[in-house]
């Protein structure tokens, strides 16, 4: 057999998890978990794994190099033919030569996919970064962090707000927010790129395999639904926050939403709650109520890392293939999945 790169067959399932385990994490949870791995990868319109491997069975009958991608048809086969796709894994092992080309390669067959539209690996490290810098990708720095604390909490468990630190301003605003039970039957249109649907919504959140995620309804003075606010619950520390996973919709010349969240926070008796965020402008955030975290000062830590637990400002950096006007949020790529089971 010739050396090959290829996208992965069904059949390939224990020859996936075997890289993983052993060149990527021990007890990695794709590794250890069948039904997230089917969850994430398992393309079955397609009939495939979507990882692009490279194996030559003369150097060793494991594969030597692995590219895993994540596309919003995974959710929503409707938007195959968008061909937006995050990167999740990208690992050579380095026992073999040419490990540098072998890595552009990978990605440029993905590249090369009929459908490709855009590209985006999250949370990279200073290696694949300076590789995608060669590439030519859109290199940000970091995603920005946005976080509204509970004001009736005093003694927090999970972050740390400085006392000089003070809330945004308080304003009236006749924007309401409120639980959704259901999702499947609603009407709204995604008003940001990567496009998402309501069936991306259900089949990405509602129905993870592992996580449980809640919906939150932003409605205008008019009462018409304008967002939904995707949120996880994380506990950690004796603590509790609120997580926003995604926002689905259109937040633009949204009024304030401070209050709205405060009662929402004291109802759950939850510290804060946080988004992270790229592509959506900053004073937008600013006019829901949020506050943004400063990474040069340690007077806010906001954490990003819960499995395990940091007590730090993480940042998370990102590379970006598209010619359009790309939003991140962190349900995006893998950011959002269990790191230990």
């Amino acid at each position: 057999m010739n050396a090959t790169l290829k996208i992965c067959e069904q059949t390939d399932f224990s020859k996936i998890t075997t890289f993983i385990d052993l060149l990527w994490r021990k007890n990695h949870p794709l590794a250890l978990s069948t039904d997230l791995l089917n969850w994430q990868h398992l393309d079955a319109v397609n009939k495939r794994y979507n990882f692009i491997v490279f194996e030559d069975e003369q150097l060793s009958s494991n594969y030597l190099a692995l590219l895993g991608f994540l596309g919003t048809n995974q959710f929503d086969s409707n938007l195959e033919s968008q061909g937006d796709y995050w990167g999740v894994i990208w690992k050579i092992d380095a026992n073999i030569s040419g490990t540098f080309g072998l890595g552009f390669s990978l990605i440029r067959k993905l590249l090369s996919f009929n459908n490709f539209n855009s590209y985006a690996a999250i949370g990279i490290s200073k290696d694949a970064s300076a590789q995608y810098k060669l590439m030519g990708f859109k290199m940000i720095e970091y995603l920005n962090h946005f976080y509204i604390k509970n004001e009736k909490i005093n003694d927090f468990k999970i972050a740390k707000f400085h006392k000089e630190i003070s809330p945004p301003q308080k304003l009236e605003s006749e924007f309401s927010l409120a639980f959704i039970d259901s999702i499947e039957s609603l009407d709204l249109q995604h008003n940001y790129r990567p496009k998402k649907t309501i069936t991306y919504l259900v089949n990405r959140y509602q129905n993870h395999p592992i996580y449980q995620y809640k919906f939150i309804g932003l409605n205008n003075k008019d009462n018409d639904l304008k967002a939904i606010f995707v949120v996880r619950e994380v506990e950690a520390q004796n603590g509790l926050c609120l997580r926003v996973i995604d926002i689905y919709g259109d937040v633009t010349n949204t009024a304030s939403l401070y209050n709205q969240w405060q009662t929402i926070l004291q109802q759950r008796q939850a510290e804060y709650v946080d988004c992270l965020n790229y592509g959506i402008d900053k004073q937008e955030f600013a006019n829901m109520g949020f506050c943004e975290l400063d990474f040069s000062s340690k007077k806010v830590i906001i954490p990003n890392y819960f499995e395990p637990f940091v007590d730090d400002n993480i940042k998370i950096e990102c590379a970006v293939k598209a010619d359009f006007d790309y939003v991140i949020f962190k349900g995006d790529s893998d950011q959002d999945r269990p790191n230990v089971l």
